[in-house]
C-alpha cells in the first residue's frame, strides 16, 4: 500500500510539473538616443511701450542750464543767452514727438543808423520768456542708431519785455521775432544734435537685444529652460496715444527647450536696422513634463501586481507578480514577470504618444518583443496572442494631465511681470497647451508641449540715465 501511495505521488508531481512551463527570454537592450529637440525658427512679436513721463523727464535732465548764447553784437547789434525756463512738456501726434519748450532770454542790443535808421549807440538789457514749439519724425539708421527730423511750428509769449534806448523804446518782441525766424533752422537742428549726442538708442536695443540670449526658467521640476538664439530684429511704425509711444519689435530666433542645467549663455551680434509692418502678437515655446520610470512602474503596479488571468477555458492561469519599464530607443519596455502555468519574464514593448482625451502618455503599438513572442509561440502558444497585451494595455499609461497644469502655472507665473534688467519688464501670458513629441532618456520620459501665448516688453527706467 505504501509502495502505491509513492508511486502516486510521483506520478502527481510529474504532472503538476508538466503543467507549468519555464520561459528563459532575453530582455530588449536599454538604450537611449541623445535627445534632440530640433530647434526651429520661431517669430516673437514684443510690443515695446515707452512712457511719455518717463520720456518727458529725460528731456528736461538734458536741458538743464544755457541752451543757445551769441555773446558777438559786432554782425547784428545783439547779444543773446537762452535758458529754459521751466519743464519741456511733450506729446504725440502719431510717429511725431511734439513738445514745448519754455525759455527765458536775456537779450543786449544796440541801435545804430544801420539797424534801425537811428544814429544811436547805447546798449540796454532786457529779458523776457516764451514758449516754443516743435515737432520732431523719429527714424532709426541701419545700425540703430536714433535719427530725428526737427521742424519748428509755432511759439508764444509768456512774458514780453522791452528795453529802451535814449529817445526809444523798441519792443522786445519785434527784435525776438525777427531773431526767432532767422534761427528756426538752426534750434532744429541743434536740437537734432542734441538727440544725437544724449539719446543712445543702439544702447538700449543691444541690451535688449543680449538679454533675449539671457536663459528663461520655464519650470523647476524638471528644471527646463526655454534657449533663445536671436537672428532676426525688426520694427514696426511708430504709433501713440496720450501717455505712451508704441513700436512693436518682431524677433526671428531659434528656441530650445532645455531640461536640465541651465544653458551657457551665448551672443550674437546685433542685425541691421530694418521696417516690418505686419507682424503677429504671439509666440510658440516648449514646455516638458517629466516622469520617471519609477512613477510609471508604481502606478502599473498598482493595478497589474497580483492580478490573475486564465486562458484556455481556465486550463491555463498566470498570476502577474511584478511589472517595471525602461528605455529601448524610442520605444519603451514593460518587463513583466509571471508565475502560475508559465514561470519567468515576458517584454513588451510600445510607442509612448499623448492622449489628449484621457490627457495620459500611453503606449502605441503595444506587442511582445520579437524574442518574447518566438519563444511563447514555441512553449506557451496560447499566451503567444495579443490577449494577454489588450488585457494590460490599459495600464500601461501615466496621467499627466495634472503636471501639464501645474507646468502652465509656472510658465504664466515666470513670464509675468518678469524684471530682466532695471530697464526691461517682461509680461507675458500662455493661452494655448498642444501636445508636441514624447522622448526618453535614462532618467524617464520627457512629454513635450507647445505653448502659445502673447508677449510684452516694456521699456521702463529712463529718467534715470
Amino acid at each position: 500500500m505504501q509502495q502505491c501511495l509513492c508511486i502516486l505521488s510521483s506520478i502527481l508531481i510529474l504532472t503538476l510539473g508538466g503543467c507549468r512551463t519555464a520561459l528563459h527570454t532575453v530582455a530588449p537592450e536599454e538604450k537611449y538616443e541623445e535627445v534632440d529637440f530640433s530647434p526651429q525658427i520661431s517669430s516673437f512679436s514684443i510690443p515695446l511701450d515707452f512712457s511719455i513721463p518717463e520720456m518727458q523727464a529725460l528731456a528736461n535732465k538734458y536741458t538743464e542750464g544755457v541752451l543757445y548764447e551769441d555773446n558777438n553784437m559786432e554782425d547784428d547789434n545783439f547779444m543773446v543767452k537762452v535758458e529754459k525756463h521751466s519743464p519741456i512738456t511733450l506729446s504725440l501726434y502719431g510717429n511725431e514727438i511734439q513738445y514745448r519748450v519754455p525759455l527765458k532770454v536775456w537779450l543786449k542790443g544796440g541801435a545804430s543808423l544801420q539797424s534801425f535808421g537811428l544814429s544811436l549807440s547805447d546798449a540796454e538789457e532786457a529779458e523776457g520768456s516764451l514758449a516754443l514749439i516743435f515737432r520732431t519724425k523719429v527714424d532709426f539708421d541701419p545700425f540703430w542708431n536714433i535719427q530725428t527730423t526737427t521742424r519748428f511750428i509755432s511759439y508764444e509769449w509768456l512774458v514780453q519785455p522791452k528795453f529802451s534806448i535814449p529817445l526809444l523804446t523798441i519792443p522786445f518782441k519785434i527784435v525776438a521775432d525777427r531773431m526767432i525766424k532767422s534761427q528756426q533752422a538752426s534750434i532744429s537742428a541743434m536740437i537734432d544734435e542734441q538727440v544725437k549726442k544724449n539719446v543712445d538708442t543702439r544702447k538700449y536695443i543691444e541690451t535688449a537685444w543680449d538679454y533675449m540670449h539671457q536663459p528663461i526658467s520655464l519650470s523647476t521640476d524638471p528644471p527646463t529652460w526655454l534657449k533663445l538664439q536671436p537672428k532676426e530684429l525688426f520694427v514696426s511704425p511708430f504709433t501713440s496715444d496720450a501717455q505712451h509711444l508704441y513700436v512693436t519689435v518682431g524677433l526671428k530666433a531659434i528656441t530650445e527647450t532645455v531640461i536640465g542645467k541651465q544653458p551657457v549663455l551665448t551672443h550674437s551680434n546685433l542685425p541691421n536696422y530694418k521696417v516690418e509692418k505686419n507682424q503677429s502678437a504671439s509666440y510658440t515655446i516648449q514646455l516638458a513634463v517629466n516622469i520617471s520610470y519609477e512613477d510609471v512602474t508604481e502606478m502599473s503596479r498598482k493595478y497589474l501586481k497580483g492580478q490573475v488571468y486564465t486562458f484556455s477555458n481556465g486550463k491555463k492561469k498566470i498570476v502577474i507578480e511584478d511589472v517595471s519599464f525602461y528605455g529601448n530607443a524610442e520605444k519603451m519596455v514593460a518587463e513583466v514577470l509571471l508565475s502560475g502555468s508559465l514561470n519567468g519574464k515576458v517584454y513588451l514593448k510600445g510607442l509612448p504618444v499623448y492622449d489628449s482625451t484621457s490627457r495620459k502618455v500611453v503606449f502605441s503599438q503595444l506587442d511582445f518583443d520579437l524574442d518574447t513572442k518566438n519563444k511563447l509561440t514555441k512553449s506557451a502558444n496560447w499566451l503567444a496572442h495579443d490577449i494577454l497585451v489588450k488585457k494590460m494595455a490599459p495600464y500601461f499609461s501615466y496621467y499627466i494631465g495634472d503636471q501639464l497644469d501645474s507646468a502652465a502655472v509656472q510658465a504664466r507665473a515666470n513670464l509675468k511681470r518678469k524684471q530682466l534688467h532695471p530697464n526691461f519688464l517682461v509680461d507675458g501670458t500662455l493661452e494655448k497647451l498642444q501636445p508636441a513629441d514624447i522622448v526618453l532618456t535614462k532618467e524617464g520620459i520627457i512629454a513635450l508641449v507647445n505653448a502659445k501665448g502673447v508677449i510684452r516688453l516694456f521699456v521702463t527706467g529712463l529718467d534715470r540715465y
